[in-house]
């Protein structure tokens, strides 16, 4: 008999969609990954397409010590009112919320692979700082961003926008910090990466006269 490996609600797994790969040769990305919480507090829920990332709090969710990656297709065939149950047997089956709704059950739901870890990217509180870094972005994910929380809680949600400040970046270095986006409830993160290179402010010199010169942008 198949023991229950994770429990999550479909609500947020449907959530994480928005940020899963569809067609990505690494193919670990095109799914929709489920952890533990550090202190067994819930679900973890993770997704990733190399460019964002985002990362969600099912309190009401369950997880044992193992981790799984489920199909992008398993999860889009799923309705979104309801109760979704794991197994180690590479099966799920669906509880819906409301009664009379048909429950449903899908195998061979995972993908093999190592999925991104994440908390490599998102910072402890005390290595952030408050406001976008100065560097150059997709402004698609940008937008999505900030139009993911109103939508996670079917209204208007303020957001909070942090990067990371852990001082070990060298000066003359390219890398720059990923942008951190969250809520008052702090039930989730939404990680958008910059565009590669480090990036500099040509200053127009209709501005500020002849003797303007390329600066480096200033952190926020």
């Amino acid at each position: 008999m198949a023991n229950i490996t994770h429990t999550a609600d479909a609500r947020l797994l449907h959530a994480a969609l928005a940020f899963a790969a569809k067609q990505d040769p690494r193919y670990y990305l095109n799914g929709i990954h489920l952890r533990a919480t550090v202190n067994g507090d819930g679900c973890i829920i993770e997704a990733s397409n190399g460019h964002m990332a985002v990362v969600l709090h099912d309190k009401s969710g369950s997880a044992n010590d193992t981790s799984i990656i489920v199909r992008r297709d398993i999860i889009k065939a799923l309705p979104q009112n309801g109760t979704v149950t794991f197994y180690d047997d590479d099966s799920l089956s669906f509880e819906p919320s409301q009664r009379g709704k048909l429950k449903m059950s899908f195998s061979e739901i995972t993908l093999e692979g190592k999925f991104p870890d994440l908390q490599r990217v998102l910072p402890r509180p005390e290595n952030l700082k408050a406001g976008m870094p100065g560097t150059d972005w997709q402004r698609q994910f940008i937008i999505e961003a900030l139009q993911f929380f109103p939508r996670l809680h079917g209204g208007y949600d303020s957001v909070r926008v942090f990067h990371s400040n852990n001082g070990e970046t060298p000066p003359d270095s390219h890398y720059q910090p990923a942008a951190i986006f969250t809520n008052d409830e702090e039930d989730a993160f939404v990680i958008v990466m910059p565009l590669r290179g480090k990036p500099t402010l040509d200053t127009p010199r209709w501005f500020w006269g002849e003797q303007a010169e390329p600066q480096e942008a200033a952190q926020c």
